[in-house]
């Protein structure tokens, strides 16, 4: 067995690795100090411990600007001959401060230098509680903002956290202190994290901090070997379930494995207290496991998730006949609203409509039959969709889009605003449209419709008749376009807005939708100004109608 006096060095000496970790994350880097600053016992006792890392230095020419440029204080030889040496001579010198040591010290593992910066912060009676307070996670800069942080820092605090609340017994090896004395730094850092933590406003955390927190509120609870809580961290953790946020957004943020255990289990206790969520999980590159994980808890009401994810999800429980997980995925989905920035994000919902028209999951296993017996949920309660893959890519998406518009029966506000529709377009959405009666919003605007297109649309807006507000604004309809508008404007009932501003209207085109404004009692405003239209001509119409607008 080692000698008391050999434990106390060895305790000692951690005590200033500690230290220097702490130093090392503070300034963001691995790189220890050389010459006197670390002395070599020091320095043999890391690297013993395989804690540090030695590498030889490299060494490099330096030439003196009088031998680069021929002139100045040149360094000619003593003995005479300089002249005929100028500009090659150099000498080398060591990338170090320290020219008597030709090695460069490093921290052998990030994970570990953390851990023991860790170990500085929680343990060392050098930190004050002041001090110790501002190294806290969460704290705000000038104004209020929250001052970013690199992950090694949020791992630093992670593990003080966890530290303070860990086994008293375990961590004797960490430190020389009396019982006594280090109970009490103890307790007074650990009232600290809990007033920290519990000063919080869970709903004003960026969706990456509330991550984060459950991590510090985990660390905190179960950081005993057996798996147990003190008081102070069952305070913590309860707190921190009792204080989310009910929407529990993690959108972008990456969830990794660790990351999902920490969030179930938060989630878990949340709900022995009388707490349920609704999770959005989008773009968060979950995996399907950790899904299941979360989707499978009792108190989790709605999720949110990338819709090949969860149709990937539903297959994998049908396959294993786990009807009950089923069940619930299937009922908890949510998409609404849904917007759709790229390609795959509209083959994913075609997918999804497509067993919900079809409702099964797939032709080869019936089991789900029973379980989409009325379709998907989520579909039928899609209400607004907005397709926004642009000009460039918008063509890519729509064959897709005609496809699987009439599945959503329920759709109310259809945005398809710099899509590049076109006529062709036009002629594919006017079908599509017949069968969308709930369709409130519909936001064709800056896209490429000319005089056939919207005469196409006519035919089936007008059969529309919930439809209440259209925009057709900066497109390429001309006066024809107008006549085929104002012969049915009549005839939508619910219309109350229209916007065809900034198209090719003349005098001739805006002059037939104003007399069949007239005809239209339940209309609010029309906008129909462009540069083609003469000034007086529009002007007369506003004085005769004042729903007529500019803008």
């Amino acid at each position: 067995m080692k000698s008391g006096s050999r434990e106390a060095e060895e305790r000692e000496l951690l005590s200033q690795l500690s230290s220097l970790a702490w130093e090392g994350v503070k300034t963001n880097s691995s790189m220890l100090p050389t010459g006197r600053t670390l002395c070599a016992k020091l320095k043999a006792f890391g690297l013993r411990t395989r804690l540090f890392l030695s590498h030889p230095l490299r060494t490099r020419l330096v030439v003196s600007i009088g031998e680069s440029e021929g002139g100045g204080r040149e360094d000619k030889d003593e003995t005479g001959g300089g002249g005929d040496r100028k500009g090659n001579r150099g000498r080398t010198d060591m990338e170090n401060c320290d020219a008597s040591d030709d090695h460069i010290t490093l921290w052998a593992n990030p994970f570990l230098q953390s851990y023991l910066a860790g170990v500085h912060l929680s343990l060392s009676r050098t930190v004050s509680d002041r001090t110790f307070l501002q190294t806290l996670p969460f704290q705000s800069g000038p104004k209020g903002r929250r001052r970013p942080q690199r992950e090694e820092l949020e791992l630093t605090q992670r593990f003080a956290v966890g530290l303070l609340f860990h086994n008293r017994t375990e961590l004797q090896r960490l430190h020389s202190y009396t019982e006594t004395c280090f109970r009490d730094m103890v307790v007074s850092k650990q009232g600290l994290v809990t007033k920290h933590l519990e000063g919080l406003s869970y709903s004003d955390l960026s969706p990456a901090q509330v991550l984060e927190a459950c991590h510090y509120v985990y660390e905190a609870s179960f950081s005993h070997g057996n798996g147990s809580r003190g008081s102070g961290s069952t305070q913590l953790v309860t707190h921190l379930a009792a204080n989310l946020p009910e929407v529990l957004t993690f959108h972008g943020v990456p969830l990794n494995p660790p990351d999902v255990f920490t969030v179930q289990n938060t989630l878990e206790i949340g709900g022995t207290e009388g707490r349920s969520f609704c999770l959005d999980l989008e773009d968060s590159g979950i995996q399907v496991s950790g899904l299941r994980a979360l989707v499978g808890l009792n108190n989790i009401n709605t999720y949110r998730a990338c819709i090949a994810d969860v149709i990937t999800l539903w297959e994998q429980l049908e396959q294993s006949s786990e009807e009950g997980l089923l069940q619930g995925a299937v009922s908890k989905l949510k998409i609404h609203p849904l917007k759709a920035t790229q390609e795959c994000h509209v083959e994913h919902l075609a997918k999804l409509v497509n067993i919900h028209m079809h409702k099964r999951l797939s032709e080869s296993c019936s089991q789900s039959d029973s379980i989409l017996a009325e379709g998907v949920p989520a579909v039928k309660e899609l209400c607004k969709l907005e397709f926004e893959l642009g000009p460039e890519k918008g063509p890519l998406g729509l064959p897709m889009l005609w496809e699987l518009l009439p599945g959503l029966h329920n759709l109310q506000h259809l945005d398809l605003e710099n899509s590049k529709i076109g006529d062709e377009g036009a002629e594919k959405l006017a079908d599509a449209l017949a069968s969308l009666s709930s369709l409130e919003i519909l936001n064709l605007s800056q896209n490429c419709i000319g005089n056939h297109g919207v005469k196409r649309l006519t035919t089936t807006l007008r059969d529309l008749p919930k439809l209440h507000c259209l925009s057709l604004y900066s497109n390429v309809i001309s006066d024809e376009g107008a006549e085929s508008l104002a012969a049915v404007l009549p005839h939508m009932v619910s219309l109350t807005a229209l916007d065809v501003s900034y198209n090719r209207l003349t005098d001739v085109g805006v002059q037939s939708l104003g007399a069949s404004l007239r005809n239209c009692q339940k209309m609010k405003t029309l906008r129909m100004w462009n540069q083609f239209i003469p000034y007086g001509v529009f002007e007369r119409l506003q004085q005769q109608d004042s729903r007529i607008l500019w803008h």
